[in-house]
């Protein structure tokens, strides 16, 4: 059986997103495999991702500052914005945590709480970013087609209730039977 699930799933092991999403689930984190292999693999993408988030985080810090300080005398007359506060901003956006210390707080955690990401708001970000399923219209047309056909003009008067279990026993009717 082992055997069959490996081979059935041995692209999804294959996929950086997939292993990197699965290491950011604070329930699975490394005890999901047993292959260093793809725990590395894993824990490199996920510092790739980081470090590019980072960058383009900074990159954008800096296209904000620069805008700001080219522009400071008049800001300094319009908005009222002193030096300390252009100062403050300078010295945080150009001193971002290192995503190798994110990163191995994280993996040191023992929580496995998802609420406890938000301690890391990079990892958390990333997190949402690869554990979140694209929608597929297949499965919602499907069920709003369903819908349709149990809700027609002569069950004009059935609560809520009763519709949700009869779209739910109409869709798992093949799995009752």
């Amino acid at each position: 059986m082992i055997n069959g699930i490996d081979r059935r799933f041995d692209a999804v092991f294959d996929d950086k997103e997939a292993t990197a999403a699965a290491i950011l689930h604070p329930k699975f984190r490394t005890t999901w495999t047993d292959s260093e292999r793809l725990i590395e693999t894993g824990i490199t993408h996920i510092r790739n991702l980081l470090a590019a988030s980072a960058s383009a985080a900074t990159a954008s810090t800096s296209r904000q500052l620069t805008g700001t300080s080219v522009t400071s005398a008049v800001a300094l007359r319009d908005d009222d914005v002193d030096d300390d506060e252009l100062f403050f901003k300078r010295r945080i956006a150009s001193n971002p945590s290192s995503s190798v210390d994110v990163l191995a707080q994280y993996l040191q955690s023992t929580s496995e709480e998802t609420a406890y990401l938000s301690t890391w708001p990079e990892l958390k970000r990333l997190f949402v970013r690869l554990n979140t399923p694209l929608p597929a219209s297949a499965a919602s047309e499907r069920l709003f087609s369903c819908a349709g056909i149990v809700m027609n003009s002569r069950r004009t008067r059935m609560s809520d209730s009763l519709f949700e279990e009869l779209v739910g026993l109409k869709q798992n009717k093949a799995v009752v039977q």
